[in-house]
C-alpha cells in the first residue's frame, strides 16, 4: 500500500508544537545528530574526489598554428553571409592538421551551420559576435542527432562537430543563436512533431526513418559535440538561443569552463550533458529559461535501447544566475542512467530546482551516487527535489531507480519547499542524506512519499532544527 504524502508546513514549523509535528511527519526516518565537523569532513573529501575526477579528463589539444580568417563581409544583412568562407578556412586548415581558426573583431552572419573537424579550434576574438541565421531550412540537410532524449535526424545545430578529437570552440567573443527571430520564422518546438518522435522511439522505429526536415521542427542546440573525445568550450558567451545552449552527446573528456550562457526563451537549458562521461562544467555563468545545467541519459524505450549513461560529472564553481526551472537537473530524461555525479562551491540567485532529480515510470533507469556540496542559494523554489511523478507520463511501468544521494553544507534564504521526495511505491527513493542544510525561510519544510532510508544531520529550517 503506498506511503501517504506527509508535509510539514511553514506555519506548523514556527508553532509550539514543532517538535510532535516533526516527529509525527518524519517517523519513517532515522535523524543522525553528529557534528557539524561531519560535513565539513563529508564535503571536503567529496572536494577531493571531484579534483581526482577532474584530473582524469584528458584536455583538448590542438596544433600551436593560427589562421585568421580574413576578407569576410561584416554586418547582419543576408547579403553579408560569411558561411562559406569561414567553413572553407575550417576545412582547409583540418585538411592540413589542425590548429586555430581566428574570427576577428566584428559581427558576421552565418547562414546556416558550421561544422567542426579533429584537431580544430574555433576562436572568437574580443569583440567579435557570430550571429546566424533565423532560417529552419538554412539548416539543412538534416543531421543525426538526438532530440530530447530520442534519435532522429533533424535539422543542424548551429555549430556541430561528430566523431572529432581535440576540438574546441574558444575566446572572448559572442555566439547569438538569433533566438528571438528564430522563433518567429518557424524555429520553435512543435508539439505534433515533438509526440511524433516520442511514438517513433516507443515503437522502435529505426533511427534512419526519423527524419524531421523542412516543414517539420524541432529546434536545434546552439553548439553539439556529437561522439566527440577531448572537447573544449571555454570563456566564449552564448545569447539568444532556439533550444538548448551547449549539448555534449555520446562524448567523454569534455571541458566547459569560464563560458556565459545568457537566454530566456523556453527550453533555453545552459548546458546538456547527455549519454557522455568524464565532464568538467566550471567556472561558468547562467541566465536560463530552463535548467542551467541537465544532465540526461535518453527518454524511455529509446533511451534503454541504447543504454549510455552519463557518469563521472563534476560541476563547481558556477553562478546560476537565473534558472527558470532549475540550477542542476537530472533528468528527466535519464533511461540510461545518470551516476557520479559532484555539484561543489556553486553559487544560485534566483532558481527553479536548485538539486532537481526529475523522472517517471516511462524512463527506467537510475540515478545513483550523486553529491551537492558548499552550495549558497538566495531564492528557489526547491531546495532539494526527488520525482518520479514528472509530467508527460505516457503510460508505461517502468520505475526508476533513485539511491544514494547525499547534501552537504547547503544554504538557502528562501524557498517555497525545503526537501520534497515523491516516488513510487514499488521502487521508493533510498539512501538520501542531508548533512548541514539550513533554510532560512521556507513555506512547505518538508514532503515525502514513498520515501525510504533518509538520513537528516543538522538540518535546520525557519530557525528550527528538525
Amino acid at each position: 500500500m503506498a506511503k501517504a504524502r506527509r508535509k510539514i508546513s511553514r506555519r506548523a514549523f514556527v508553532k509550539g508544537s514543532l517538535v510532535g509535528l516533526a516527529s509525527l511527519a518524519l517517523s519513517s526516518l532515522k535523524p543522525l545528530r553528529t557534528a557539524r565537523a561531519l560535513s565539513r569532513d563529508l564535503s571536503d573529501k567529496w572536494e577531493e574526489e571531484a579534483e581526482s575526477l577532474a584530473l582524469t579528463i584528458r584536455p583538448s589539444k590542438r596544433p600551436k598554428r593560427s589562421f585568421v580568417v580574413s576578407d569576410l563581409p561584416s554586418g547582419r544583412s543576408t547579403s553579408k553571409d560569411c558561411r562559406n568562407a569561414l567553413q572553407k578556412t575550417i576545412d582547409k586548415v583540418a585538411k592540413d592538421g589542425g590548429g586555430r581558426v581566428v574570427i576577428p573583431p566584428g559581427e558576421w552572419f552565418i547562414k546556416g551551420p558550421l561544422r567542426l573537424e579533429t584537431n580544430i579550434e574555433l576562436h572568437l576574438s574580443q569583440g567579435s559576435q557570430l550571429t546566424f541565421s533565423e532560417n529552419p531550412t538554412d539548416y539543412l540537410p538534416v543531421a543525426l542527432t538526438r532530440w530530447e532524449g530520442v534519435e532522429a535526424y533533424t535539422i543542424s545545430s548551429l555549430i556541430y562537430a561528430r566523431s572529432a578529437c581535440n576540438v574546441a570552440i574558444t575566446g572572448e567573443g559572442t555566439i547569438s543563436g538569433n533566438g528571438a527571430l528564430a522563433r518567429r520564422s518557424g524555429m520553435t518546438q512543435s508539439g505534433f512533431d515533438q509526440d511524433k518522435l516520442r511514438v517513433m522511439g516507443d515503437e522502435g522505429v529505426p533511427t534512419a526513418e526519423r527524419i524531421f526536415g523542412e516543414g517539420h521542427i524541432l529546434p536545434p542546440p546552439l553548439i553539439q559535440f556529437h561522439d566527440c573525445e577531448a572537447a573544449l568550450v571555454e570563456g566564449v558567451r552564448i545569447i539568444d538561443m532556439p533550444f538548448w545552449g551547449v549539448h555534449i552527446l555520446y562524448s567523454s573528456d569534455v571541458t566547459i569552463r569560464g563560458v556565459s550562457v545568457d537566454s530566456m526563451f523556453g527550453n533555453n537549458d545552459g548546458v546538456d550533458i547527455d549519454s557522455s562521461r568524464r565532464v568538467l562544467v566550471e567556472n561558468c555563468s547562467f541566465i536560463t529559461g530552463d535548467d542551467c545545467v541537465a544532465i540526461k541519459s535518453g527518454r524511455d524505450a529509446d533511451g534503454r535501447k541504447v543504454g549510455r549513461p552519463s557518469e563521472d560529472i563534476v560541476v563547481r564553481n558556477c553562478h546560476m544566475k537565473v534558472g527558470s526551472s532549475g540550477g542542476v537537473a537530472i533528468g528527466s530524461e535519464m533511461s540510461g542512467g545518470v551516476s557520479n555525479v559532484y555539484v561543489l562551491r556553486c553559487k544560485m540567485d534566483r532558481v527553479g530546482g536548485a538539486l532537481n532529480i526529475k523522472s517517471n515510470l516511462d524512463r527506467g533507469g537510475y540515478v545513483a551516487r550523486i553529491r551537492m556540496a558548499k552550495v549558497s542559494i538566495e531564492e528557489c523554489d526547491t531546495v532539494f527535489g526527488v520525482t518520479t511523478k514528472y509530467h508527460s507520463y505516457r503510460g508505461g511501468r517502468f520505475s526508476p531507480k533513485i539511491s544514494d544521494v547525499s547534501v552537504a553544507d547547503v544554504w538557502c534564504q528562501s524557498a517555497r519547499e525545503g526537501v520534497s521526495i515523491v516516488t513510487e511505491p514499488e521502487r521508493p527513493a533510498e539512501g538520501i542524506s542531508l548533512h548541514s542544510l539550513r533554510i532560512d525561510h521556507v513555506v512547505e519544510p518538508i514532503t515525502l512519499q514513498n520515501a525510504a532510508a533518509i538520513s537528516l544531520s543538522k538540518v535546520t529550517m525557519n530557525g528550527h532544527e528538525v
